[in-house]
């Protein structure tokens, strides 16, 4: 392997992998024949296709629906059915209108405005960078479920058993436990307000000095050549005092997260830390975006289970855009294996040999070292 001295991970909102990647060509994407039934129960029901119109602001009406992302409504989005089914339908992701349709202020013609995706013209930073890099095709959000316990899993390998946005006790050791018990550093570079501190052992005192605000420490750090061994990035996720969030959450401005990846890239792209910098690019959930893949079973974390509604963590979430990047992976990369946001601390964990994994999920995860080779680029884009 190469000398990997740097992991940094950038991990945005709320966008599925055919939301923002489909129609890029390339990996397991879009053909433009994928549809939904406005009825997904009646044959004759009129058919909505995919789109590739989607624009950075406005496509959720006015005012703006979030689509849904609660457990029932993703059991919904994929089975037509608030539960997941003993055996899947022959045919699944066929409820997206639909469910987006029920929200309240939505109406049918509003919910067809799910399957509207992105041109990848329309989304230069992303799309040059899944050229450039590896792309993943096969990467799952760990939790068909919320923000919250999504993010959970990319820290800790597990949601606790809680499958919500709730403010609650959650105790669950983290990769940042772990990484400083093995005296490798770490920081959390935010915005406006780091999510991961809902997390019982991140609110430490001892840890203050691992949260660094993005716009004044990110660009010092990799220039200094005093980047953390392990990096995680927190996007803006409110609009405040004239700033506008840039973490692609619907309804905010795709455009704005796609210069915040510009910005992430670049600044470490053009700094001393390049060469020894592995850097992830990805989305904590689909956030209700259509997606055409169905999401597999996998093992729970710790046998914990939330109570209402039930869910037992043994599937996965819809797919979510993931892209590796470092100067050790060959442009074009297009890699297949399956992926959840787990995978993150196992490989981690491989890259810093940390002594323990958190819990079965991330024991039985993939690592993405995979896309590393031994031959150093030169000719990565620098802007």
């Amino acid at each position: 392997m190469p000398s990997i001295r740097h992991v940094v991970v950038l991990m945005l909102e709320n966008r599925s992998f055919d939301h923002m990647l489909g129609f890029l060509g390339s990996g397991d994407g879009l053909t433009g024949a994928e549809f939904n039934r406005v009825d997904p129960a009646d044959p004759a029901s009129t058919k909505v296709p995919v789109t590739n119109d989607a624009r950075y602001l406005g496509d959720f009406g006015d005012p703006a629906v979030d689509p849904s992302h609660e457990y029932t409504h993703v059991n919904m989005q994929i089975y037509n059915s608030p539960t997941v089914p003993a055996t899947p339908p022959a045919e699944t992701s066929i409820g997206f209108v639909k469910d987006y349709a029920s929200l309240p202020d939505n109406d049918v013609e509003g919910g067809k405005r799910i399957m509207k995706c992105f041109d990848p013209q329309k989304l230069p930073v992303l799309s040059t960078l899944a050229r450039e890099f590896a792309l993943c095709d096969r990467w799952f959000s760990s939790v068909p479920g919320q923000t919250w316990p999504n993010r959970f899993f990319v820290h800790a390998a597990t949601s606790g058993g809680f499958n919500d946005n709730q403010f609650r006790n959650y105790p669950m050791k983290t990769i940042f436990d772990s990484l400083t018990a093995a005296q490798e550093d770490w920081t959390v570079y935010f915005h406006d307000m780091p999510q991961c501190v809902t997390l019982g052992s991140l609110r430490n005192p001892a840890y203050k000095k691992n949260f660094k605000t993005f716009q004044v420490f990110f660009a010092l750090d990799c220039q200094s050549g005093s980047l953390p061994s392990y990096s995680f990035i927190e996007p803006r996720y409110f609009d405040f005092l004239g700033l506008k969030a840039n973490d692609q959450h619907p309804p905010h401005d795709v455009a704005l997260g796609e210069q915040l990846i510009a910005d992430v890239y670049e600044t470490i792209r053009n700094s001393p830390v390049w060469q020894h910098t592995l850097l992830v690019i990805t989305y904590d959930e689909h956030g209700g975006m259509y997606d055409h893949v169905l999401p597999p079973d996998c093992v729970s974390p710790d046998g914990l289970n939330s109570g209402d509604p039930a869910c037992d963590f043994r599937k996965l979430g819809l797919r979510v855009p993931a892209i590796i990047v470092s100067p050790f992976v060959a442009k074009g990369t297009l890699d297949h294996t399956l992926y959840d946001h787990t995978s993150v601390p196992a490989t981690v964990k491989e890259i810093f040999d940390l002594p323990a994994f958190l819990t079965a999920r991330d024991r039985d995860a993939n690592t993405f070292t995979r896309n590393l080779t031994n031959t150093l680029r030169t000719d990565t884009p620098t802007h």
